[in-house]
């Protein structure tokens, strides 16, 4: 006979997301130019909670599986409100069709709230500009090598506290 436990969670989750982007293409001799500039706006909420449940010992033997429990624990449980406005604009820039460089930057300004399994609730207002970059080198139609550098900003899983990233990449042709 082995002890068992139910584990499970249930999620629920809605958002909306909407944007908007402006293009505009220039060429120069051998410089090509395009300029993106957008908005962006998203709403969200999540609920989840997290539970166990007693279940009755199974003979690994001779199993006999018993259903669902009878009754179940919540031990967390969080609910997730959020609305970012941002602005960006990047620019990208190639040169002779061998070099492209690219160059941006991002303002998300973030309105958290979270309430924990007690019922204690946080929330907090951030805004935060994030940047990046890229060269890459066109060897041919189908090889490139690239460096970039990115930064980036999101709304938590849980909490109030941003998540934050910052990625470096290097691709050798």
């Amino acid at each position: 006979m082995v002890d068992r436990d139910y584990f499970g969670t249930d999620s629920e989750a809605q958002e909306l997301i909407g944007n908007a982007i402006l293009q505009y293409d220039m060429s120069f001799d051998h410089i090509d130019s395009s300029t993106l500039a957008g908005v962006e706006y998203r709403d969200a909420s999540s609920d989840d909670s997290s539970f166990y449940g007693d279940a009755a010992p199974i003979d690994i033997a001779n199993p006999d599986y018993s259903g669902a429990p009878s009754s179940l624990n919540v031990y967390m449980g969080n609910d997730q409100d959020y609305e970012t406005k941002s602005v960006f604009l990047t620019q990208n820039l190639s040169f002779y069709d061998r070099f492209v460089v690219t160059a941006g930057v991002r303002n998300d300004s973030l309105d958290l709230s979270s309430t924990d399994i007690t019922g204690v609730t946080e929330s907090d207002d951030f805004s935060e500009t994030s940047v990046r970059g890229a060269l890459t080198y066109i060897v041919n139609d189908e090889i490139s090598t690239y460096i970039s550098q990115v930064e980036s900003v999101a709304p938590p899983s849980i909490g109030v506290k941003p998540e934050r990233g910052e990625q470096y990449t290097r691709r050798p042709a």
